[in-house]
């Protein structure tokens, strides 16, 4: 009835073989599903992950922190890249998500991503979170491995 997710964990080794785990049905995913290397399009990309809603909330939810009054509006569609982040939101969700190994690409890096998704990405310019192409209202919190 689309209530449950199926988990798991896939392992791709350096020659690029995969080892599947074992799969459960869960109410949702019990954490971040992290590193993909393909773009929207099937063509190969630098390690990156899209932070969906649903993974950033879990952090809001964590650290108690002021969202703005759109942000619950997201939750409709929990698997989308969530938007709207203002800067404090936005580095305390970095933060938290942290400890997972990722951070804000460079520059160069977010614009190829916002490129292929087509949508505006944050960044890291010399230590300063920034969107690229295009507004920083609808720019995705996309991280690449530390």
């Amino acid at each position: 009835d689309g209530s449950l997710w199926n988990t798991g964990m896939v392992t791709v080794d350096e020659a690029g073989k995969a080892q599947v785990g074992a799969l459960a049905n869960r109410a949702q995913p019990e954490g971040p599903a992290w590193w993909c290397s393909l773009g929207p399009d099937d063509r190969p990309l630098e390690r990156h992950h899209v932070v969906c809603w649903q993974v950033a909330d879990q952090v809001v939810q964590r650290q108690r922190l002021a969202v703005p009054p759109s942000w619950r509006a997201q939750g409709g569609r929990p698997e989308q890249p969530a938007v709207e982040y203002n800067l404090p939101l936005l580095v305390s969700i970095v933060q938290g998500l942290e400890a997972t190994g990722g951070r804000l690409p460079e520059v160069r890096l977010a614009k190829q991503l916002a490129k292929r998704y087509q949508a505006p990405v944050w960044a890291d310019e010399r230590g300063q979170p920034t969107a690229v192409n295009g507004p920083a209202l609808n720019a995705w919190l996309v991280l690449v491995p530390k």
